[in-house]
């Protein structure tokens, strides 16, 4: 066992066209993930990286979504990770536990495509095969694993990227090879005080596989043994029996199809949370300096204690934390009875209003959400008020879960009030046109054109 095999796995989707509803979910996604980081546009990391970006320059071989910018393809699959991720709002896997996210990797399918002149059909088909090799390397990093989950991008970016390239089963052999041993990313950029280089993990890892991707198609060798052994990736990073003959196992569904498309900014835990808020404001939403006390009950699941655990969360002191804090988002959510980029203009979670309903705020854990939700984050709202009164909401799937999924009109409509769109108009109509028609397209320059101006 070893990357040769895994290397003939990934080559194995050249030959047959994924099933339609696989194609179909990885338009989807692209949709969305396009909306993702022109949603991303304002933000002031975006807006330092993509300087950044342009002051270093590089070889004209990729395009950057809702920019001028062309720059090489691992700065351009950086640029383009980052816009992707920045605002918490690409999809996810996991039933019940957050596994990452695997849209943070259209971005090599972008600008590998781009750089290569691949087909629609290439691109749609990198991303199937992206998102299932994904999905298979999380079931192996445990929950429990100081290694974070971008971790499996050292591995998925130079299987994508290898695979737009044509590469030949030595060379994505050792493409694979050299980023195994350079992938792991610590767990701790995700947990207790949280800063921008949560949102940048996954764009930095790929970014690296693909130059290393580059470096192998022009024969330079990787250690092919670095799966297996005591130190190797299998038993280092990866649990489970790692990369084995059960790793390659047919399975009834492509992985892609369980991928959850956030309605919300925030992380994956919360979409619930905040739809619950929001079904219960237009209820409470002039008196909202009448409520005595909001109840909020979540599943009783590891991620969630963790989070609920985490002190820094309770009154956050930044946009990375505000995203991820169950007091903040349902708090704001109550106010403005909308949750996108704007809550968190302004230092929002500084605001003595929102902090007085956070100061509220109690959170709890209930076994009984677990088995009337088993592969989700429900949640149940009790808002009491000084008369009496109360209003519960529940909200077992958010919009967007794979058992509450979002169509094309759906995703359109998730970014109609979006800071970055209003210093960069899009005809969303079109560009779903040309998602829609992409596994008929000779190349990329359909969508580039819409996403890129001029």
């Amino acid at each position: 066992m070893g990357f040769q095999q895994l290397a003939s796995w990934i080559s194995g989707f050249r030959t047959k066209r994924p099933p339609d509803e696989a194609i179909g979910q990885a338009k989807l996604v692209l949709l969305d993930g396009l909306g993702c980081a022109l949603g991303a546009l304002s933000e002031e990391t975006v807006k330092q990286t993509l300087k950044v970006v342009a002051e270093v320059g590089g070889a004209d071989q990729s395009r950057i979504v809702g920019t001028h910018l062309r720059s090489s393809a691992p700065n351009a699959v950086f640029a383009n990770g980052v816009l992707i991720r920045a605002l918490d709002l690409n999809d996810y896997f996991g039933g019940n536990r957050i596994a990452g996210h695997p849209s943070d990797n259209i971005a090599v399918a972008l600008c590998i495509g781009d750089w290569q002149r691949s087909t629609g059909l290439e691109v749609l088909t990198a991303i199937v095969m992206g998102y299932e090799l994904y999905g298979r390397l999380q079931d192996r990093i445990g929950p429990k694993s100081p290694w974070d989950h971008t971790t499996a991008t050292g591995i998925v970016a130079p299987a994508m990227a290898g695979f737009l390239m044509n590469l030949d089963g030595e060379r994505l052999s050792h493409a694979l090879a050299l980023n195994a041993v350079y992938c792991p990313t610590l767990g701790t950029i995700r947990r207790g005080h949280l800063s921008a280089a949560k949102g940048m993990a996954n764009a930095t890892v790929a970014q690296g596989a693909v130059f290393q991707t580059m470096l192998a198609a022009n024969g330079i060798t990787g250690p092919l043994g670095s799966l297996e052994g005591t130190n190797g990736l299998n038993a280092a990073v990866l649990s489970r029996s790692g990369i084995s003959e059960a790793f390659f196992a047919s399975e009834d569904h492509y992985r892609i199809m369980g991928s959850g498309i956030k309605p919300y900014p925030c992380v994956g835990t919360s979409q619930s949370l905040v739809a619950a808020a929001l079904e219960v404001r237009p209820r409470v939403a002039k008196r909202l300096d009448k409520i005595e006390r909001i109840e909020v009950t979540m599943a009783d699941l590891p991620m969630v204690v963790t989070q609920l655990e985490d002190s820094t969360r309770r009154h956050p002191t930044s946009r990375e934390a505000a995203d991820h804090s169950f007091y903040f988002l349902p708090a704001v959510a109550l106010i403005d009875g909308e949750l996108t980029t704007m809550q968190f203009d302004d230092r929002r979670w500084e605001d003595s209003r929102a902090n007085a309903l956070m100061d509220r705020m109690t959170i709890r854990t209930d076994k009984d959400l677990n088995e009337r939700a088993p592969n989700s984050f429900p949640v149940r709202i009790r808002v009491l008020m000084r008369n009496g009164q109360e209003h519960t909401a529940e909200v077992l799937y958010h919009p967007g879960h794979p058992l509450n999924r979002l169509d094309t009109e759906g995703v359109i409509g998730k970014f109609a009030r979006y800071n970055g769109f209003k210093h960069h108009k899009i005809d969303w109509h079109a560009l779903a046109k040309e998602v829609e028609t992409l596994d008929t397209s000779p190349n990329l320059d359909g969508i580039f054109r819409i996403v890129c101006p001029g």
